[in-house]
């Protein structure tokens, strides 16, 4: 049972994809947001030990795999160079998130347990994305219930933001910011390089998916080695640290920058963990729990998209940059599409990806830092 409910798990995002190109609700909310739903639905429907066991042993195993292959194609260098403004923006989105996550772990951290861990972890989550969120929770050996109920939390609340940004997010950003100014050679490129992907041959494809899948697995392989090597056994901090690092590392690497089959297996793999992490969500105990975590995770959400907004009025960023960063910091990559399409400005999509994967790449650092330093603040 174990195995078919794997396959269930793997193959369920692929049926998604399909549905997505086909039918336009589908396309319009995204397949993230779909997957998530189809892992709720199908957790709450067929519950059983064994579903649990294997979306638990997917969603570890897809984060892992999605990491690197995400940040193999991020262009750090070109990012810096070419976009100032949403270079800026961005740091202001990291600002904000550390400073209001310390600001209500100081609040809450005496009514609930493992605050500053939760507070990490709201730090990767909403400057990165999902991923980051497991990457820290599995780090600091958070309690599984705790993250789930966080999860969904993050679902619940995520979803809400997401509906008004999109519906009313740029008219009300416009009453502060400036319109957009275009700048157009990141765009270019990137489209140049989708459009050169998908007139690929299948065999060309192929060979750029084992390429991408066979530098990923050494990058495991390096990161748990030397886990072993210089801490002596497998240390999860180490492990998804060094992993990040050597990513990061491997992205300079032209052929490997290029590698668009790597991006869309990276996403691939966090659709799966999507599912899997859906699919323990038990609508009974997101029920029975208590609010806390939903006004942790609120007033630490609200808030620092407050104070991103107010910092961008002050170094005088312009809407679209505002908005696309504060997308990018929250949901990750995979949203910035859909909110593209909102925009109708698609001269921000690499901008967008871009400071997603960045998101990744340093979510998790701080995240975790941050649970260090407020634990710390707590013993003196």
């Amino acid at each position: 049972m174990n195995i078919i409910y794997l396959l269930i798990l793997i193959l369920l995002p692929a049926l998604i994809l399909v549905a997505e190109n086909k039918i336009k609700w589908i396309k319009l909310v995204g397949a993230v947001v779909v997957s998530y739903f189809v892992g709720i639905t199908l957790g709450n429907t067929l519950s059983s030990p064994a579903l649990s066991s294997a979306a638990t042993t997917l969603s570890e195993a897809s984060v892992l795999f999605a990491i690197p292959l995400l940040l193999f194609t991020t262009d750090l260098r070109a990012w810096v160079r070419l976009a100032r403004s949403t270079v800026v923006s961005f740091m202001l989105v990291i600002v904000s998130v550390v400073s209001v996550s310390a600001l209500c772990f100081f609040y809450f951290h005496r009514q609930v347990p493992e605050a500053s861990k939760i507070s990490g972890m709201l730090v990767g989550v909403f400057t990165g994305g999902t991923p980051n969120l497991v990457a820290i929770g599995k780090a600091l050996a958070v309690d599984e219930k705790v993250f789930i109920l966080l999860n969904a939390s993050d679902l619940i609340v995520g979803g809400l933001m997401l509906f008004i940004l999109m519906s009313f997010g740029p008219k009300f950003y416009g009453l502060f910011l400036r319109p957009f100014a275009a700048n157009l050679a990141l765009e270019i490129d990137e489209a140049k390089s989708e459009q050169h992907y998908q007139q690929e041959s299948r065999s060309e494809k192929l060979k750029e998916m084992l390429l991408a899948l066979g530098v990923t697995i050494l990058v495991m392989g390096c990161a748990v080695l030397g886990s072993k090597i210089f801490l002596g056994e497998l240390n999860v901090i180490f492990i998804i640290l060094t992993l990040t690092a050597l990513s990061l590392v491997a992205s300079f690497q032209p052929r490997l920058q290029k590698l668009k089959a790597s991006y869309h297996m990276g996403q691939y793999a966090l659709l799966i963990f999507c599912v899997s992490v859906g699919s323990l969500a038990r609508i009974e105990d997101m029920l029975n729990t208590s609010g806390v975590y939903l006004t942790y995770l609120t007033l630490t959400l609200v808030g620092s998209m407050l104070l991103h907004l107010i910092l961008c009025v002050v170094f005088k960023i312009d809407r679209d940059t505002a908005l696309i960063t504060s997308i990018a910091g929250i949901y990750g990559p995979a949203f910035i599409g859909p909110f593209v399409t909102v925009l109708k400005n698609k001269e921000v999509l690499v901008s967008g990806v871009t400071c997603g994967l960045v998101g990744y790449a340093v979510g998790t650092y701080l995240g975790i830092a941050v649970h260090y330093l407020l634990l710390y603040f707590t013993t003196l």
